[in-house]
């Protein structure tokens, strides 16, 4: 049974609460400037992002900031944790998923996404398909007609 529980608050604050001792938080710490939006934590680390896209790892032994996560520029709105594999989602306001590697600290894949996310997790579901399965959908597809190309002229 987990006892303690983090939060991240609009004052730019880090609070660790052990239900077990009191109802007062045992650790109140300060990080950055602006506002902690996300926050996510497993047995060693916390993570915690705020609105100028920083994100900070933060060590939950000694309530140190371990070091900070290069590469988002907006708003960090989201943070997921991998369950098994040493990676962390971060979505935001710029439009992009990132997938950093916990361990080397790089940005190891970057995602326009179009629209303005607000949430991200990762599933222990696995999308599987075969190889020829996209070679099928085209081919099942029907054909609708010649698409004529417009001249300099039309445009």
């Amino acid at each position: 049974v987990v006892s303690t529980q983090s939060t991240g608050t609009h004052y730019h604050q880090y609070r660790q609460y052990d239900i077990r001792v009191k109802r007062r938080p045992i650790v109140n710490k300060t990080w950055e400037d602006l506002p902690i939006l996300s926050l996510i934590a497993d047995d060693r680390h916390c993570y915690l992002g705020n609105g100028k896209g920083d994100i900070g790892r933060l060590d939950l032994r000694n309530q140190k900031e371990v070091h900070k996560l290069r590469g988002a520029v907006g708003s960090v709105r989201c943070l997921a944790l991998h369950s098994s594999e040493p990676y962390l989602a971060s979505v935001g306001l710029d439009r992009h998923l990132r997938i950093h590697n916990t361990l080397t600290k790089e940005v190891e894949h970057k995602f326009y996404l179009k629209n303005k996310l607000n949430c991200v997790v990762f599933t222990k579901d696995r999308i599987k398909g075969s190889p020829g399965e996209e070679e099928d959908i085209w081919e099942q597809l029907e054909e609708t007609g010649k698409r004529r190309k417009l001249s300099s002229d039309q445009v």
